[in-house]
């Protein structure tokens, strides 16, 4: 018999961790896109806080959006370390309309998010 050639035992131990790679793998999500996920998410409750704010208050409300942070109400949020949004100002009025629709584009190490301001509804969604 030849020693050249794999075994039977073998080749179902490679078609068993390839098998298990292919399972698991989809169900690992990076770091960065899960933090990317929850920090759009903190935004949009930002954004809904400053509306309610507006509202109760009877008075226009800015806010402001620069690449690493949010002014809000007079309070500033600090997105995570490499999170970087595209800057905008937007202004919630004393009705709870927003002055205008808005998408805000952020990514983070290549992994991007969108948050949707609809005008009239003032509805936001994370994308």
């Amino acid at each position: 018999m030849s020693n050249k050639g794999f075994t039977l035992m073998e080749m179902l131990v490679v078609l068993f961790v390839i098998s298990m790679l292919v399972v698991i793998f989809p169900l690992i999500k990076p770091q960065k896109q899960i933090q990317l996920g929850y920090e759009m998410q903190t935004i949009k409750q930002l954004l809904l806080q400053t509306q309610v704010s507006a509202v109760n208050e009877h008075r226009e409300k800015m806010v402001k959006i620069s690449s690493n942070s949010m002014l809000y109400d007079h309070k500033r949020y600090t997105f995570m370390d490499g999170m970087d949004c595209a800057p905008t100002t937007l202004y919630y009025y004393a009705n709870g309309n927003v002055s205008q629709a808005k998408t805000i584009r952020c990514n983070c190490q290549g992994k991007q998010k969108s948050l949707v301001i609809e005008l009239g509804s003032g509805a936001i969604y994370v994308r």
